[in-house]
């Protein structure tokens, strides 16, 4: 079965673009309101968490950077696939997905300066970044795996 390219082009852009439409979103909450969800967050966590592991707590902060990385995650593996809906040299969606992602976190930490109560850290870059390597990894595993040259060497 054969996919419609130009479908295929805009359907992984226009999901892109929601990907980090959602991320810059969270940046531009005020700190009260980006806490309440975190806490939200947690606590259904906990309660979830505690019938099976009791001993166990999940703090916020956990729960904040585990956001940062799987949001990241996916927006890399997003790169990865809309990068190759465009293009099939190696170089476009695999090494443009890295540096995408880290101009995206760059920006969402910066962007998050001017919100009251709210800070960019470098540490959540690298953080960001992180989720972005792993989600493109993933992305072209799953490319590997897809195409038939890779099939015929495995």
């Amino acid at each position: 079965m054969r996919i419609n390219i130009k479908f295929a082009r805009i359907a992984a852009t226009i999901i892109l673009f929601l990907i980090i439409s959602f991320i810059f979103g969270n940046s531009f909450d005020v700190a009260e309101v980006s806490q309440g969800k975190s806490g939200y967050i947690t606590e259904a966590i906990n309660k979830v968490s505690n019938v099976i592991f009791p001993q166990i707590e999940v703090t916020e902060h956990f729960v904040r950077k585990t956001a940062h990385f799987c949001e990241y995650m996916l927006l890399g593996f997003w790169f990865v696939v809309t990068f190759r809906a465009y293009t099939a040299n190696v170089f476009g969606f695999a090494v443009l997905p890295l540096f995408a992602g880290l101009i995206t976190a760059l920006i969402d930490e910066t962007l998050q300066i001017f919100v009251p109560g709210r800070s960019g850290m470098l540490t959540d870059v690298w953080l960001d970044f992180g989720g972005i390597v792993f989600g493109v990894f993933m992305g072209l595993v799953i490319l590997c795996f897809a195409s038939k040259r890779c099939r015929k060497i495995l």
